[in-house]
């Protein structure tokens, strides 16, 4: 039975955490650790030694996502939002489905949408693996690292990249997430801006793809 690390950044967003941390909570897997980086105001969370809150100020989500990495103690990783809400059952699907050492699967939006997939050749070119339905495990991360701070829009693009180019993933079928859209993400924010460094991140992986 593998330990889960689930990574929550958060600023500022009360008015979603409760209900990402609530489906933390009812997982029918005990084996798991929340860890909260709340890098905006105080917040309370509800009193589990599963999970550690962490209030500190950092330099963006990159950043909190890599203190929370490295102050996680579990075998398996999931980036998981303040806004995000841990789809019924995935943690025990994880355990008992997970042999590569990544995987993605889809999230489901909450206007209804389906996202997410795997293809390589895709991969390439845009960023079709869904955020909240990746599980990477400790050996993955530390063959690549941490996440790139340099590239705080699109560092997840990145980390996908970088894991697609060394290790082979997994990808399954399934909802893993529900993803909430509102107009305080980057998305609907910044979108020209997130757009460059999705170029960035492109041409620099295309040397590493030529030669895996």
């Amino acid at each position: 039975m593998r330990k889960f690390s689930i990574l929550m950044p958060t600023f500022n967003r009360q008015e979603f955490i409760g209900k990402s941390i609530q489906a933390v909570i009812d997982q029918d897997y005990d084996n798991w650790e929340l860890i909260i980086q709340n890098g905006g105001d105080s917040i309370e969370v509800p009193d589990d030694p599963r999970i550690k809150l962490y209030e500190e100020k950092d330099n963006g989500i990159t950043d909190a996502m890599n203190r929370a990495i490295r102050r996680a103690t579990g075998d398996i990783f999931v980036w998981n939002n303040d806004d995000d809400l841990l789809a019924e059952g995935t943690l025990k699907f994880i355990d008992e489905n997970l042999i590569n050492e990544w995987c993605c699967g889809r999230i489901q939006f909450s206007n209804g949408q389906l996202y997410g997939g795997y293809d390589r050749e895709l991969l390439k070119r845009t960023n079709i693996v869904a955020q909240p339905s990746v599980f990477w495990t400790r050996k993955a991360y530390e063959t690549v690292g941490e996440m790139d701070e340099d590239n705080d829009l699109v560092s997840d693009y990145e980390y996908w990249l970088r894991l697609d180019s060394k290790l082979k993933p997994q990808f399954f079928d399934r909802v893993m997430a529900y993803y909430t859209i509102h107009p305080d993400q980057i998305t609907s924010k910044i979108p020209h801006e997130q757009l460059a460094q999705a170029n960035k991140v492109r041409q620099k992986y295309e040397k590493l793809y030529n030669g895996a």
